[in-house]
C-alpha cells in the first residue's frame, strides 16, 4: 500500500480526490491541518482502534465527538502541564528501561526489550493516570501486561476476520486485556 500511495502522490500531487469520499495527503504539514480539524470525518479503518466500548480520541469518527475529547484534552497538552510530565516520563521511561537492562546484563540474563519497553509504557501510563507505579520484579504482572499488548496486537492484525473466528483465535489473550480493562474501570 505504501509503494502504491507514493507513486500515486507523484503522479496526482499531494492532496488528491483517492476515492469518492475519500481524500489522499502526503504532505506532513497539510497531514497535521486535518487530523487537527474537527471538520473531517475519519475513515472506518480506524475501528480497528477501538479497543473497549468507549471511543478514544483516535478512534472516534465523529467530527462533534473528536472536537469534544480534544477540548477535554487540551489542558493536559499545554507546555506547562508536559513539562511537569517530564522528570516523571524520565523516571519510568528511559531511567527505569536502563535500571532494567543493567540489572539483566549484570545478573547474565537475557534482555527481554519487547518485554521492558511494554512494562515502561503501562508503567508510565499507571502513574499519570491513576497515581500509581507497577512493580518490575513482578513477573506476574509483567507476563499479564505482555500478553494484553499481544493481544491488542493481534486483534488490530486479525480484525478482518469474522468475529467467531477472531473469538477463537483471541482468547488465550483476552483475558489479560479485560483485567486491564477492570482494573482502569475501579480506578478511574
Amino acid at each position: 500500500m505504501a509503494p502504491e500511495s507514493i507513486t500515486s502522490s507523484q503522479k496526482y500531487g499531494p492532496l488528491y480526490k483517492a476515492q469518492p469520499s475519500s481524500i489522499s495527503i502526503s504532505d506532513p504539514r497539510d497531514i497535521r491541518q486535518v487530523l487537527s480539524s474537527s471538520q473531517f470525518h475519519k475513515h472506518s479503518y480506524y475501528n480497528i482502534l477501538k479497543f473497549t466500548g468507549t471511543e478514544s480520541l483516535i478512534s472516534t469518527q465523529d467530527p462533534a465527538k473528536t472536537s469534544i475529547k480534544r477540548h477535554m484534552l487540551r489542558p493536559y497538552f499545554n507546555t506547562t502541564h508536559v513539562m511537569k510530565m517530564e522528570p516523571l516520563i524520565l523516571d519510568h521511561g528511559i531511567e527505569k528501561l536502563k535500571q532494567l537492562w543493567d540489572t539483566a546484563i549484570a545478573q547474565q540474563k537475557e534482555v527481554n526489550y519487547c518485554e521492558t519497553f511494554n512494562f515502561c509504557t503501562f508503567s508510565i501510563i499507571s502513574r499519570l493516570v491513576f497515581g500509581q507505579t507497577i512493580d518490575a520484579g513482578n513477573k506476574p504482572t509483567l507476563h499479564w501486561i505482555s500478553q494484553a499488548y499481544n493481544y491488542l496486537s493481534i486483534r488490530t492484525i486479525l480484525s478482518f476476520l469474522p468475529r467467531p473466528v477472531f473469538r477463537l483465535v483471541t482468547w488465550p489473550w483476552e483475558h489479560h486485556y479485560e483485567r486491564i480493562n477492570q482494573t482502569s474501570s475501579k480506578r478511574s
